[in-house]
């Protein structure tokens, strides 16, 4: 049995053989699933919800959910109903009286300061709705005990040493690349000066929600962080003067629309229950192949999500206003800098909001989906500020990524080798009840303080990953539904 009391997934058929011959059904153990041949009209996913509760005896479809195609790899090798059977979509986990819990970091407690943030507290926001900042305040209570952590704060000493003092590797193609690492343990009032550098950024930075469409239109993303001009549109100046920036933090409004859905309060949108589970008739699932979406699991999975994109983007933030680019810049680069962000060492791009993520996670969190005609881009995109159909990471954040020569402009990240198509990256899915543990006393009041930031982040489950290589290549194709699906090797 893999770790967070996920069952062993079911054995893949074997080549030649079809995946929709076979069944699964959970052990009476509940710790792996067997298959069987498939034995039609047998049970529904419907009918055993009331009939079989802990799941043992019901015929689970494994493999692709529908005919539509471009599944997500792990729900095209594994189906949509194993997902949700061993618990990677719905839980009940940290539920009862007593067990939820909003966030607190590890100093916030000690100094009985205040659990949000000074970055995030509400005189940095623009641009809200009225009672929008109580809706984000979920989100913003976790990305403040990310920031908090003493775990954290040694990764930002790191970030905002003097550039100068950075070492750095010659990459003929891009120049100087400066690398940055995890600080040495700091005293007590070394981590105090972190903070406090932090704290700073009060005055290098601000907080702008904006509407999903614009994000999309616009940035292509759901947070991007740009350099803060003034009324001449001249850069603003950042903590260490003219090489470095102040910035605005642009973060979408879709994560608080999805709260609006969940409460029934958004003014033009369908209440969040059926959003989530219209996903599968959208998606063409035979009504008996289909499962019940638990919305409590979906909101909370898209607080983590929104989290994620704040520490992600104040990273970015942090980076402007102490990274200084004149320091490393070189011939190769011009008059333009040839980086604007250092590189996290042993990473192949220097994207520092994505390093941030894969430091405190393990991986960067992203939501499973699936998108098909009749559905347009903006429902897509709004399953994507929630995670439908659960969540995963991989791991290895800049595998795939290409160099674009710089072209990309201000934050553009640069790659300093060719990518390896021979290896194909695993993607690993998230147990719904991890997720809820970020929202629980049992990790605020105690795994927190014992186990530190190991306590949030996701399980290796390498018995449920999926292998995936981009379009266009022998390996895999999520995009088409021509999908290669192989035993997933060891993590490295």
């Amino acid at each position: 049995m893999s770790p967070r009391l996920i069952p062993d997934p079911p054995a893949l058929a074997p080549p030649g053989v079809h995946q929709s011959d076979y069944i699964a059904r959970l052990n009476r153990a509940a710790n792996r699933f067997d298959v069987h041949p498939y034995q039609p009209g047998k049970y529904t996913q419907l009918e055993l919800d009331s009939e079989d509760p802990i799941a043992s005896g019901r015929d689970l479809k494994i493999g692709p959910p529908s005919q539509v195609p471009d599944w997500h790899p792990l729900l095209h090798k594994w189906g949509l109903q194993v997902m949700a059977a061993a618990g990677f979509v719905n839980s009940t986990a940290y539920s009862a009286p007593g067990q939820f819990y909003l966030p607190l970091g590890r100093l916030a407690k000690i100094t009985d300061d205040q659990p949000i943030h000074p970055v995030l507290r509400e005189d940095m926001w623009h641009n809200l709705l009225p009672d929008e900042y109580k809706l984000m305040e979920p989100a913003l209570r976790l990305a403040s005990a990310i920031l908090d952590d003493p775990e954290t704060l040694h990764f930002f000493a790191g970030l905002t040493i003097p550039t100068r003092q950075m070492p750095c590797r010659m990459i003929p193609h891009i120049g100087i690349c400066p690398v940055f690492n995890v600080s040495d343990p700091l005293s007590a009032a070394g981590l105090r000066n972190t903070y406090n550098r932090l704290v700073d950024m009060r005055n290098s930075m601000r907080w702008c929600l904006q509407p999903q469409e614009m994000m999309m239109q616009r940035f292509g993303a759901f947070g991007v962080t740009q350099a803060m001009v003034d009324d001449d549109d001249n850069t603003i100046e950042g903590a260490r003067g003219p090489a470095t920036r102040c910035s605005v933090c642009h973060v979408s409004r879709g994560y608080t629309d999805a709260l609006r859905m969940y409460l029934g309060s958004h003014p033009s949108k369908i209440g969040l229950g059926r959003f989530i589970n219209d996903t599968q008739f959208l998606a063409e699932i035979p009504l008996q192949d289909t499962i019940i979406i638990d919305e409590e699991s979906a909101i909370i999975r898209s607080t983590l999500l929104m989290a994620d994109t704040i520490v992600h983007e104040f990273t970015h933030a942090v980076n402007a206003a102490y990274f200084d680019y004149t320091a490393v810049m070189s011939p190769v680069a011009g008059s333009t800098p040839q980086v604007w962000e250092p590189y996290f060492a042993g990473d192949r791009a220097n994207e520092v909001g994505h390093v941030v993520s894969s430091f405190v996670f393990r991986g960067n969190p992203q939501a499973i989906t699936q998108f098909s005609i009749p559905q347009t881009q903006l429902s897509h995109n709004q399953q994507q500020h929630i995670g439908t159909l659960g969540m995963f990471w991989t791991n290895k954040w800049d595998r795939w990524r290409r160099d674009d020569g710089g072209i990309g402009g201000l934050g553009a990240s640069r790659i300093i080798d060719d990518i390896d198509f021979s290896t194909p990256g695993l993607y690993y899915p998230v147990p719904q009840a991890h997720t809820q543990k970020l929202f629980s006393t049992r990790l605020w009041q105690d795994e927190i303080h014992r186990f530190g930031l190991n306590a949030l982040r996701f399980p290796i489950l390498d018995k449920w990953a999926a292998e995936w290589t981009p379009p266009m290549y022998e390996q895999g194709n999520w995009g088409t539904g021509s999908f290669n699906v192989g035993p997933a090797p060891s993590s490295p």
